[in-house]
C-alpha cells in the first residue's frame, strides 16, 4: 500500500551512496514526524534514523500499516524510535506515551518499550490507567501473517466497575485480576479472571468473575459470563455493540435483589 508523505521542512545531503538527512517536520500518513540519520546503500536501502513524534493520532499510525486498521483503537501519542537495517528487514526500538487513548470503546492512558524485529512488534506497557485503576503487560502483533495476529496479556488493578459498566444504576466496586487477548487482529478472543474487592451487583455481594469473549468489527460477543459469590451465581452470553448496547440472555441463582 502507498504512504502520503508531505509537509516535509528540512535538509538533505546526497552522495553516490549515502542520503543524509534532518527533517524539522513531515507528515506521514496525517502523521506528524520530526526525523535525522541516513540511508546507506540504496540497492538495499539501509536506515540508520531517528523518528520522533508528538500528539500523532493512534489512527495514523493503523494507516501506516494497513493491516491493523480492523483494530477499534484510538488516542493521541508521544513517541521516539531508533530505525536501523535494510528496509526489507529493518528492527526499531523506543518508547511511547498513549494518551486519552480507547480500545474497543475502553479509555485508558500508557506508557510502553517497544521493540519492532523480523516483523514482530512487542510492546511491554506499564504505568496504565485504565477505567480508575492500574494496569501492565506485555502485548505482541505478528505481521507475517495476510492478517496480523496479537496477543495481549494484561495484569490489573483497582478497576472502577461502575465506570466500565458506564454508570448502569445497581454495579459498584472494584476489580484486580487478568485479561488475555489472542488471535487476528480482526477476530480476537478473549479470556478475563477477576477477583472483586467491596463489589455488589444488583444490591448483591459477589467476588469473582469469568468471561470469554469475541471482539469482532468493534463489537464484543460473550461466550461466557459469570459472577459469583459463595452463594449466588449470574450467567449471561450475548453482544455488546460497538455504541454499547447491551444484548444478553441471562439466568442466576442465590441473587437476592436490593433497591
Amino acid at each position: 500500500a502507498g504512504h502520503n508523505i508531505d509537509e516535509v521542512n528540512g535538509q538533505a545531503t546526497l552522495t553516490d551512496e549515502q542520503l543524509s538527512f534532518r527533517l524539522q517536520s513531515l507528515r506521514l500518513n496525517d502523521l506528524p514526524l520530526v526525523a535525522s540519520g541516513q540511508i546507506n546503500d540504496f540497492k538495499k536501502f539501509i536506515l540508520d534514523c531517528e523518528v520522533e513524534t508528538n500528539h500523532g493520532s493512534l489512527e495514523a499510525i493503523t494507516k501506516a500499516f494497513p493491516q491493523t486498521k480492523q483494530l477499534d483503537l484510538h488516542g493521541l501519542v508521544d513517541g521516539k524510535l531508533s530505525i536501523k537495517g535494510p528496509l526489507a528487514n529493518i528492527t526499531a526500538t523506543g518508547t511511547a506515551t498513549i494518551n486519552n487513548g480507547q480500545f474497543y470503546k475502553q479509555p485508558f492512558t500508557s506508557q510502553a518499550d517497544i521493540v519492532y524485529e523480523q516483523q514482530k512488534l512487542n510492546i511491554s506497557l506499564h504505568q496504565a490507567t485504565l477505567l480508575q485503576g492500574s494496569a501492565s503487560g506485555t502485548g505482541h502483533v505478528d505481521f507475517i501473517s495476510p492478517t496480523p495476529k496479537l496477543s495481549l496479556n494484561l495484569t490489573f488493578q483497582k478497576i472502577n466497575l461502575a465506570t466500565l459498566a458506564q454508570n448502569s444504576s445497581g454495579i459498584e466496586g472494584l476489580a484486580a485480576g487478568n485479561l488475555q487477548l489472542a488471535g487476528p487482529v480482526n477476530n480476537l478472543r478473549g479470556e478475563l479472571q477477576s477477583a472483586f474487592a467491596k463489589t455488589k451487583i444488583l444490591g448483591q455481594s459477589v467476588d469473582h468473575l469469568s468471561a470469554a469473549f469475541v471482539a469482532k468489527d468493534s463489537e464484543v460477543f460473550l461466550n461466557k459470563f459469570l459472577v459469583s459469590s459463595a452463594n449466588a451465581a449470574f450467567n449471561a452470553n450475548g453482544q455488546i455493540s460497538r455504541d454499547l448496547v447491551f444484548d444478553f440472555q441471562a439466568n442466576a441463582q442465590g441473587i437476592n435483589l436490593a433497591g
